[in-house]
């Protein structure tokens, strides 16, 4: 296996809780169950995940603490930072996504203790979050209660480093991209990076790029498109094969139960690698026949991929893929087919129009 070989983890996530206290209308793990029992990380799989890749692993680059919704789990959030904060001597980025509809003064102490990266969830103004994203048993707004943690976030000199928006079809009949991110720019001050991403609901929604808009940069949508466009063509004029992620080599996602998937994309759609559980001898083989396995099918995929005009532009999502394969029964190579044609039109579109 590849992070086996080079001895660095660029990712490990952790599913702290398959729960969430949210119903979001377009939730894709089920109100972040994942069609699963309901439930927690336990310490002894936090051991056993440390125990694994301090033997196999020299560095982990980063961690990111999901859900469901993290903070519900606020014990086991601690716990994995005082064991993973510093490894082998490195010391890895922490990132938690959140909805941050919890917040109290022991969360507070422990992402300043951690210098914690946090990603909040909201999906937009009032009117268009609170038609999508609404507490399990209550009436009270998710966006007020977001807005007040952020503000109380603000008064201990804690910034989240983003707020992360869910694309729909309902808010892309009212506002664009561009006006969704200027409304949050305009809202939290000290909020520099808005993330637009599309609503879960086919392959390519995965696979496209998030729209990422920094404050006081000022790209409309089109622009910001070219912008990608052209400078993938220039920093990538020599690539032969599609841009793909390397969840399962230097990514993995160790859900609540203990099982490993290559990322959270994943549960639910193969069965898992592996689980913390097993004796790491065996986990070991486990990952290189998962490895194996994934070469030759991605050798098989994408082999004339060096003869397409837009590879410089393509970003393949394999948990994307595995999604829409299994949700659809259709073949890998209809999946990539028609993605391909699309993204073709697009770029050729795009170009023609500057």
């Amino acid at each position: 296996m590849n992070f086996l070989k080079s001895r660095r983890l660029h990712r490990l996530e952790f599913i702290v809780a398959n729960y969430c206290n949210l119903s979001c209308k377009y939730c894709y793990a089920d109100s972040g169950t994942y069609n699963q029992n309901k439930r927690y990380i336990d310490k002894k799989t936090i051991d056993n995940t440390f125990k694994y890749l301090f033997v196999n692993i020299d560095v982990i680059e980063e961690i990111l603490l999901f859900g469901g919704e993290p903070l519900l789990a606020v014990e086991q959030v601690k716990y994995i930072c005082e064991l993973f904060y510093t490894f082998k001597q490195s010391r890895p980025i922490i990132k938690l996504v959140t909805n941050l509809t919890i917040l109290n003064e022991e969360i507070i102490k422990i992402i300043n203790k951690y210098n914690i990266q946090i990603t909040v969830s909201l999906d937009g103004p009032k009117s268009i979050n609170d038609s999508q994203r609404y507490f399990h048993n209550s009436s009270r707004s998710v966006y007020d209660a977001v807005e007040t943690n952020i503000n109380t976030l603000n008064k201990y000199n804690i910034n989240p480093n983003s707020i992360e928006c869910t694309y729909t079809k309902e808010t892309r009949r009212i506002y664009s991209r561009q006006e969704i991110a200027q409304y949050f720019f305009s809202k939290f001050k000290n909020i520099d990076v808005i993330q637009i991403c599309n609503e879960h609901s086919c392959f390519r929604d995965l696979v496209e790029a998030n729209y990422i808009f920094v404050r006081d940069i000022n790209l409309d949508e089109k622009s910001l498109n070219r912008a990608i466009i052209k400078n993938n063509i220039i920093n990538n004029k020599n690539r032969k094969y599609p841009k793909i992620c390397n969840a399962g080599k230097n990514i993995i996602s160790v859900f609540s139960n203990g099982d490993i998937y290559p990322c959270h994309f994943f549960i639910n759609i193969i069965d898992p690698i592996g689980n913390m559980d097993m004796e790491f001898k065996q986990l070991n083989n486990n990952f290189r026949e998962y490895y194996f396995y994934t070469e030759k099918i991605r050798s098989h995929l994408f082999k004339n991929c060096n003869s397409c005009a837009s590879v410089a532009n393509c970003i393949i999502c394999v948990g994307a893929l595995e999604s829409e394969k299994h949700k659809t029964n259709n073949s890998y190579e209809n999946i990539l087919s028609e993605f391909c044609d699309g993204l073709n039109k697009d770029i050729e579109e795009i170009l023609n129009n500057c």
